[in-house]
């Protein structure tokens, strides 16, 4: 099992009062909008509806988001299958020979939906940052540059918290 949040940045171009991304085997836990705008409130979706056809997630809110920049959050949940798709576990053998296992990601070509919430398109790029928090101990590689390493007090104890640019 693991956790998630993303804060995705959004161009609201016309009010809307739901919004759908891509989801495949997720669980939300909550979403809510902020505008930018100063003073702003957070507004929480108060439906969350899924379609595991088109393997996506729908947000609804009680008031219809503004036009302008603002910010989507969403807490999942998710299982690390074992399908080498999305976020996925795998294995290697350590210099001793011994069987190491390891969580692995395949996103292409729709398969970043199996490890977060997004728009997972081929035709949609986007810029992001990734941050991880791992036991002291591990290894976390990313195709991406590290920016920075720190310990981290966690409530289970101390964490690394690795973030990729």
């Amino acid at each position: 099992i693991f956790d998630g949040t993303v804060q995705i940045s959004l161009d609201v171009r016309e009010a809307v009062d739901e919004l759908t991304l891509h989801a495949k085997e997720l669980s939300i836990i909550s979403a809510s909008f902020t505008a930018s705008t100063a003073g702003s409130a957070s507004m929480s979706a108060s439906t969350i509806a899924y379609n595991l056809k088109e393997t996506t997630v729908k947000f609804g809110f009680d008031e219809v988001l503004p036009v302008g920049n603002g910010c989507l959050k969403i807490t999942y949940i998710g299982e690390l299958n074992n399908q080498m798709a999305g976020f996925y576990r795998s294995s290697y053998n350590d210099i001793h020979g011994t069987k190491k296992i390891m969580a692995s990601t395949q996103f292409e070509s729709l398969d970043a939906r199996r490890c977060f919430p997004c728009w997972d398109e081929p035709g949609r790029k986007a810029v992001f940052a990734v941050t991880l928090v791992v036991k002291e101990g591990l290894t976390a590689l990313c195709n991406m540059p590290e920016k920075s390493s720190a310990l981290i007090k966690t409530a289970l104890g101390i964490k690394k918290e690795i973030v990729f640019m």
